[in-house]
């Protein structure tokens, strides 16, 4: 099995409780599968997903989303597979990036 992969997205809203995020804009560079098309998408954290970028753990990808300002944007590239469900994707590779709004 292959890993998807969606760039360039923008964190829209968080849910720390339960371990996902959904992103807007992006790009869908390799396939999720079937049920993964362009466009919004929620993305649920695995157990063991790796971060990298402005952060390396969870929490800090948290705190990065909670700490932005109206001048900027957190960006993500997802790598994980298609969970089943319409734009879901359970990532396994996040790499954050903290940009600022132009």
């Amino acid at each position: 099995m292959h890993a998807g992969e969606l760039s360039d997205a923008a964190v829209n809203t968080i849910d720390t409780g339960a371990g996902s995020f959904t992103t807007t804009f992006g790009s869908i560079e390799e396939p999720f599968g079937p049920e993964v098309t362009e466009g919004p998408q929620t993305v649920l954290l695995a157990t063991n997903c790796v971060f990298t970028g402005d952060t390396t753990t969870r929490s800090g990808f948290w705190a990065l989303y909670n700490g932005l300002d109206a001048f900027h944007t957190l960006v993500v590239r997802v790598e994980g597979l298609g969970t089943g469900t319409t734009n879901e994707i359970r990532a396994y590779e996040i790499r954050a990036r903290v940009l600022t709004k132009f």
